[in-house]
């Protein structure tokens, strides 16, 4: 199919009924909303838990990092799930000092001041650009919230499930999009490491249109895999869809 360019995804987007950050002051808030996701299973024996249980860690990602930012809030929230912040060397590997410079404007600290530089670039980078990632409205009906499940398997690592539901698929993607910085780590790694041990994992994808600052709208994705042992879902990725990769600078999260 034809990938939807990012004037004809701008019209559809526009036409979601969407409401108000302000309206939502706690993350159950936020999750009743999203209740109203179109659900795709397509074919993952996904038990009745599991989309209330996705819907509610999105839910509590998007309050603590979009709604009401507040990076010890973020940095409690995460930790009571079960996350570690990552290590430095991994964090130097993925270009953290480099973009440290560029965005807080002085040299990068040394590992030693690690704690304060996740705190820093992740209250920065909401307003890089322009307050590029400054959100105001969320989707409010199944048309703007969608939730896929996908199996990935070790012959398959990259078959996550796209973003589809009312809109299509090309709607929802179109030609480009990115994805940010995760500085958190799951209990046993990220999926790959979860991969390498089980073979196969169920995996899956909730996407909601969000209303931005400057009155442009992309739908924020993330991606989330299931632990085989504990049946626990844990953050794997957060992208923006079907937007011009200059518009978005590194998000942290």
């Amino acid at each position: 199919m034809r990938a939807t360019s990012f004037a004809e995804a701008q019209a559809v987007f526009s036409s979601v009924r969407t409401a108000p950050v302000q309206e939502f002051h706690s993350a159950a808030d936020f999750a009743e909303l999203l209740g109203c996701a179109t659900v795709e299973r397509s074919g993952v024996g996904a038990g009745p838990d599991d989309v209330p249980a996705l819907l509610r860690h999105t839910a509590e990602l998007m309050f603590h990092r979009f709604i009401d930012p507040d990076v010890s809030a973020y940095r409690s929230w995460r930790e009571s799930l079960g996350y570690r912040l990552a290590d430095a060397e991994t964090m130097r590997r993925d270009g953290v000092p480099v973009h440290y410079e560029l965005f807080i404007g002085r040299p990068y600290p040394g590992d030693a001041e690690f704690d304060a530089v996740h705190d820093q670039m992740w209250t920065r980078s909401l307003d890089n650009r322009g307050r590029s990632h400054r959100v105001r409205a969320f989707a409010t009906e199944p048309k703007g919230v969608a939730v896929n499940f996908g199996r990935v398997t070790t012959r398959s690592p990259l078959s996550w499930p796209a973003a589809a539901g009312v809109l299509p698929g090309e709607v929802w993607h179109g030609a480009s999009g990115g994805g940010h910085r995760d500085w958190w780590v799951p209990p046993g790694g990220r999926a790959a490491d979860h991969l390498r041990r089980h073979g196969s994992l169920n995996v899956a994808s909730v996407a909601v249109i969000a209303e931005f600052e400057r009155g442009d709208r992309y739908p924020v994705r993330l991606l989330y895999f299931q632990d085989p042992r504990t049946r626990r879902w844990w953050l794997e990725a957060l992208q923006l869809l079907n937007a011009p990769y200059e518009r978005f600078p590194m998000l942290e999260f």
